[in-house]
């Protein structure tokens, strides 16, 4: 089973296909309350990172802005990621 972080509208569609997928409330959106003056890219990627720490490299999927998400975590910690899909 791939693990994949997805990031972007296409997440729902994700899970039907029976990868574990991981789905990060990102700042400022979902049930995350930080406020929108502090939201910055490079805290987008932090919590990318911070929802595959740990496990083995995943495939992150980027949809829309999420593709920018994807790009910046992976170019700040490469060994987390197996690939990067674009949406």
């Amino acid at each position: 089973m791939t693990r994949r972080v997805v990031l972007g509208s296409r997440r729902a569609n994700a899970a039907r296909g029976g990868d574990d997928v991981v789905v990060p409330d990102l700042p400022a959106l979902g049930v995350d309350r930080t406020p929108s003056w502090r939201v910055t890219l490079r805290r987008f990627a932090g919590t990318a990172r911070h929802a595959v720490h740990g496990a083995e490299p995943m495939i992150a999927v980027g949809h829309s802005m999420g593709g920018l998400v994807i790009t910046q975590a992976a170019a700040e910690e490469s060994a987390l990621f197996a690939g990067l899909v674009y949406l």
